[in-house]
């Protein structure tokens, strides 16, 4: 199962089995899976020492296998603050640390899915009364927006690690929404729509947009920190 005991696999514990990495490389999921879950028996050089010094950092370095071919050659690196080394040899604060990122995760997954998802089809679909959620012209400008919650996600969850969880969830809300935002923005500026519907189209996708949010995340309405 690729298990060679070399220093630097993780290795999944319920399976016995060396990490295999897929196409889309190191992503912030699958990081938060490696370094804040214990589902994985890391490496020995992935333990983390008091000598390690200012500039420690997790790398990540794969060259995923495809069909008949290679899925490319990928790199992650994750700076590692010393605040965050001495949570990372706590496992109970790496259990937090881990719930905290678990909660950023969902948050995400709720403001892609179930938010800017439904904002862009009824942008493409010019305010149709009936959306067609099979429609995948939306998923350039979703993946857009995961690539942008994947640039930023440790360093947002590094500096708000000291807060109260409330406070930093709803943080971390606040800035979902503001990418989200900017996403359905840059495909209002940049898709063609029909001269007849288009300010149809652009209403219904703005309504739509607020209305989501306000539904999925109503703390950010409600006064609360």
């Amino acid at each position: 199962k690729g298990n060679t005991g070399d220093p630097w696999t993780p290795v999944k514990k319920d399976e016995g089995k060396a990490l295999t990495v897929q196409a889309a490389g190191f992503t912030y999921i699958l990081l938060h899976d490696l370094l804040l879950t214990g589902d994985y028996k890391a490496g020995v050089a992935q333990d983390v020492h008091p000598s390690d010094g200012e500039g420690a950092e997790i790398l990540g370095w794969v060259l995923v296998r495809g069909q008949g071919k290679t899925e490319g050659l990928h790199e992650r690196r994750i700076p590692l603050p010393p605040a965050i080394r001495l949570r990372l040899g706590s496992s109970q604060a790496r259990s937090e640390l881990g719930a905290m990122a678990r909660r950023r995760i969902e948050a995400t997954a709720t403001m892609r899915g179930k938010v800017l998802r439904l904002a862009l089809c009824s942008l493409f679909q010019a305010g149709a009364e009936a959306l067609d959620f099979k429609d995948d012209r939306p998923d350039k400008w979703l993946d857009r927006f995961e690539d942008q919650v994947d640039r930023i996600f440790f360093e947002e969850l590094w500096s708000d690690l000291d807060l109260p969880p409330v406070e930093a969830d709803r943080r971390w809300e606040r800035r979902l929404m503001d990418l989200a935002r900017e996403a359905l923005d840059t495909a209002i500026h940049s898709i063609p729509l029909p001269s007849a519907r288009r300010y149809r189209a652009l209403a219904s996708a703005e309504r739509l947009f607020g209305a989501l949010v306000h539904k999925r995340f109503p703390e950010l309405y409600s006064g609360k920190a």
